[in-house]
């Protein structure tokens, strides 16, 4: 996936490896698992979508903020950080590692520098847990 930093107004997701790659306030680059946190919509292997036209009320602020992070069984919704907004999942969105990274291309002659980002979805990173929640993230099962 190439962009260049600055790129990323709202989330780029790569459906087909159900990840979302968010680029925070503070610069930061995250990458999104879209499957949802909540146990019995996980073993169903629903799906978080990002929603750009979702206008919703914060409960925390009490603003209306248009693109949230949503399940479409469970209905938990989530912030563009990925924080658990509102519903039954219990954890803020699970994650995978990113990586800044370059390389050298040479074509016709020319020496191009190319930035991308590496996502590494072979390893789960949990979110946070809600208080009295387990800890502990898994895989969705792969669709049958």
């Amino acid at each position: 996936m190439l962009f260049h930093s600055g790129d990323l107004n709202e989330p780029l997701c790569v459906t087909a490896q159900h990840f979302c790659v968010v680029e925070l306030g503070s610069a930061e680059i995250v990458a999104f698992y879209t499957y949802d946190t909540h146990l019995a919509s996980r073993e169903r292997s629903c799906d978080i979508a990002w929603m750009p036209e979702f206008s919703f009320v914060d409960p925390d602020t009490g603003e209306s903020t248009l693109g949230w992070f949503r399940s479409g069984c469970s209905g938990t919704t989530y912030r563009m950080n990925g924080e658990r907004a509102l519903g039954p999942g219990l954890r803020d969105m699970d994650r995978f590692s990113v990586k800044e990274r370059s390389c050298e291309v040479h074509f016709e002659g020319r020496t191009e520098a190319i930035e991308y980002l590496e996502v590494d979805t072979r390893s789960l990173i949990c979110g946070e847990a809600s208080p009295g929640a387990p800890k502990d993230c898994e895989w969705a099962p792969l669709p049958q």
